[in-house]
């Protein structure tokens, strides 16, 4: 089973693609491009069915599989590198639709700068946690070497005084 998409991310893909294609044919296409099936788009009833309807009877479609998450990443990243908007042109009311396009790229730019950070940040944080399991590591093996040289120790002090202890002595003294 898929892991789940958080709702304002879909939220924000599903404005930023309402938003970004005033015509069907245009979302058509860009909807293709994104690996969404023909036998799929085929179901978009072109009277009856508005933009906005397709696309919320799309994303729950989506959503079941890991495949169709990642369309929906893609979408997301395809979306959010727009600069123009070349579907909203010629229309009376062209500068508002691009502003509210704008918007929508900008916010939805912002969700995934922070999804971003927060893999960053995790990243950082198990390294940090390896980096301290292998110190402590290493800390467990120093004090496992000074406690054998210790016991060692402890057995040449019963040998003081003869020449083996001598030369034992040295050997402990090297290590």
């Amino acid at each position: 089973m898929p892991g789940k998409l958080p709702p304002h991310f879909l939220d924000l893909v599903a404005d930023a693609i309402l938003h970004s294609f005033r015509r069907k044919r245009s979302l058509r296409n860009f909807l293709r491009r994104m690996n969404i099936k023909d036998s799929f788009l085929s179901t978009w009833q072109e009277e009856g069915e508005t933009k906005r309807d397709f696309i919320y009877r799309m994303f729950p479609y989506l959503e079941r599989t890991d495949a169709g998450q990642g369309v929906l990443r893609n979408m997301a990243r395809d979306l959010a590198d727009q600069v123009e908007f070349p579907d909203l042109e010629g229309w009376e009311d062209s500068k508002v639709k691009k502003a509210r396009a704008a918007d929508t790229v900008r916010a939805l730019n912002a969700y995934l700068a922070k999804q971003r950070e927060n893999v960053g940040a995790a990243k950082e944080q198990a390294a940090a946690r390896k980096r301290a399991q292998k110190l402590r590591d290493e800390r467990t093996r120093q004090t496992a070497n000074l406690d054998t040289l210790r016991a060692r120790l402890d057995q040449l002090a019963n040998k003081l005084g003869s020449a083996e202890a001598g030369y034992e002595f040295q050997d402990w003294f090297y290590d």
